[in-house]
């Protein structure tokens, strides 16, 4: 099982600095995502199975792509970089 910094530096194309730890990385995105985009982080984390994925979050699997591009933007939007970061 990956850890939810490792998924997070996973998604972020350009990281200048190391991410805070997880309690406080937690707290952050909880703030900044939706509940399933949240969900989804952590799924993806526990390096789940796509179709368990769907099933997890009562999702198609085209929505399911399109959720993976949205959280995958918001995290590499400046703004959250910034707050993820030391």
């Amino acid at each position: 099982m990956s850890s939810l910094s490792e998924t997070i530096i996973v998604q972020i194309s350009t990281l200048e600095k190391r991410l805070k730890n997880e309690n406080i990385l937690l707290e952050i995105l909880k703030k900044r995502l939706t509940k399933k985009e949240l969900k989804l982080l952590k799924l993806q984390s526990q390096r789940m199975d796509e179709t368990i994925m769907c099933e997890q979050l009562k999702l198609t699997q085209d929505r399911l792509d399109e959720m993976k591009t949205t959280l995958r933007k918001k995290l590499n939007s400046e703004k959250l970089k910034q707050e993820l970061m030391l």
